[in-house]
């Protein structure tokens, strides 16, 4: 198998989303491993899209193992 078939799978376990916000929901536009990525990402698309609610999401950990 090459390379990017597995790179895929391998980003469906991101730790780190860069997120559009559209009305009143997010919309997730990448994932990333590494928050310098994730913020490099961030950046230029703030810079590309001016106005618009872009953030990151760190889901290191699930809503759900919260008590």
């Amino acid at each position: 198998m090459s390379f990017d078939y597995y790179h895929r799978f391998e980003l469906a376990y991101a730790r780190f989303f860069v997120r559009k916000r559209v009305g009143k929901c997010f919309k997730v536009l990448r994932r990333f491993r590494t928050y310098d990525e994730a913020s490099d990402y961030l950046r230029f698309m703030t810079d590309l899209y001016p106005g618009i609610y872009f953030d990151i999401k760190d889901v290191s950990f699930s809503c759900l193992d919260k008590e």
